[in-house]
């Protein structure tokens, strides 16, 4: 344990202030993946343990890159996107005031759907995960905690997916008309 003590993080720097709350997690996440292992072995041999015997500085180096990265990605997860909190502009609200890209009537032609097609599959990302599960009619947020919501899903809060919406409808309505138009 000493020897895997001092390849990990400490918990204060030299300076005597504490160290990054990510790296104590990355911390943590590898002693104790490292302790469970040792566990287990006692109960049953454990080959994931000869990796460590033969080179247990690359093993434990392997161990802090996949804590590194789980710990980054739920550290991340709810990072708010760049001009998140700011309202959509009152020229998009008025573009897609009554524009409704699932419009029965447009749905109809087979031409648009396949435009549509395309033009989601160019959104961005998130945008285009939020098209997608209003296709499929999933709740943006709901009351009831056992319904699958786009925020769960998302891990985004209700305000991000409405703009993100907005704005993926905005997008839709532009390449749709240009396209149309050709």
């Amino acid at each position: 344990m000493s020897r895997l003590l001092r390849l990990l993080p400490r918990a204060d720097s030299s300076d005597g202030m504490s160290t990054d709350s990510g790296l104590l997690a990355i911390r943590d996440r590898v002693m104790d993946a490292f302790v469970d292992r040792l566990l287990a072995d006692q109960a049953e041999y454990e080959d994931k343990l000869d990796y460590f015997e033969i080179n247990f500085n690359q093993a434990l180096a392997k161990d802090r890159m996949d804590a590194s990265s789980q710990v980054w990605i739920e550290q991340n997860r709810s990072t708010p996107l760049e001009n998140e909190d700011e309202d959509i502009s009152e020229e998009v609200e008025r573009a897609i005031e009554h524009y409704d890209p699932y419009d029965p009537e447009e749905l109809d032609k087979k031409d648009y759907r396949l435009l549509l097609d395309e033009a989601i599959d160019a959104l961005p990302p998130l945008q285009k995960q939020i098209i997608e599960m209003l296709r499929l009619e999933t709740p943006i947020v709901s009351s009831d905690p056992s319904i699958l919501t786009i925020s769960k899903a998302l891990g985004k809060v209700d305000k991000t997916i409405r703009n993100q919406r907005d704005r993926a409808f905005a997008t839709l309505r532009r390449r749709l008309e240009r396209k149309e138009g050709l």
